[in-house]
């Protein structure tokens, strides 16, 4: 969720395991099917499809508090430039569930560790994500889809003696189009929220944006 800075040269290692019964999956289908935008389902109850998955992601990041680089004779900005191992221990349930032919809806959660091998006391946090959404398709080209995406995150620390600024953002989004041979047209619209708990930053920072647009 959250990026190293542009002065900053990741270099990432992910190592992914996902939670799965064997017998949920064909025999043939290897580590790279199931992560492939879930096409199959890991398990299924009736028609609802269960997809439950782990992974851990080790991090470098060379510039953990986004500050420019100490100027010369020593002087230093910020907290100075700081770089840490990041370890991210994940966690995830996707749910989907085809009501008929027209109707789908899913629903998802994750949570996300993130700790620093360097000064962990200001830097170590955990993040959470959930959504909702609902499909149509009439099979004649006309689609609609509703999505409702929640982020629970912090912001990078400007140095170890600042507390890492906690905010949670809403966006709910709306698309309906159709389709029909070389010629479609659609339209789509998004509402987010932002908001921050500290009261400091809210009364700056909290703010809600709307787009929309036709294609």
């Amino acid at each position: 969720m959250l990026r190293s800075g542009k002065r900053g040269v990741c270099l990432t290692t992910v190592v992914t395991a996902l939670v799965a019964i064997a017998t949920a999956l064909p025999a043939s289908a290897g580590m790279m099917d199931m992560m492939s935008g879930f096409k199959k389902p890991n398990m299924k109850w009736g028609l609802l499809e269960i997809h439950p998955w782990v992974k851990v992601s080790e991090t470098y990041d060379s510039n953990i508090y986004l500050v420019p680089k100490n100027k010369a004779g020593g002087v230093i900005t910020g907290g100075g430039v700081v770089g840490s191992w990041i370890t991210a221990p994940s966690a995830g349930l996707r749910l989907a569930l085809p009501i008929s032919a027209m109707h789908k809806i899913d629903a998802g959660y994750s949570g996300e560790g993130r700790f620093y091998s360097k000064q962990p006391k200001g830097n170590n946090n955990f993040h959470q994500s959930a959504e909702l959404g609902y499909g149509f398709a009439n099979g004649s080209g006309l689609s609609a889809n509703l999505r409702d995406s929640f982020i629970n995150t912090t912001d990078p620390a400007f140095s170890e003696l600042v507390q890492r600024e906690q905010r949670w953002n809403n966006t709910a989004t709306a698309d309906i189009g159709w389709q029909g041979g070389r010629l479609g047209v659609s339209a789509d619209g998004a509402y987010s929220t932002n908001k921050y708990l500290s009261r400091t930053l809210g009364g700056l920072l909290n703010r809600y944006e709307v787009t929309a647009g036709v294609k």
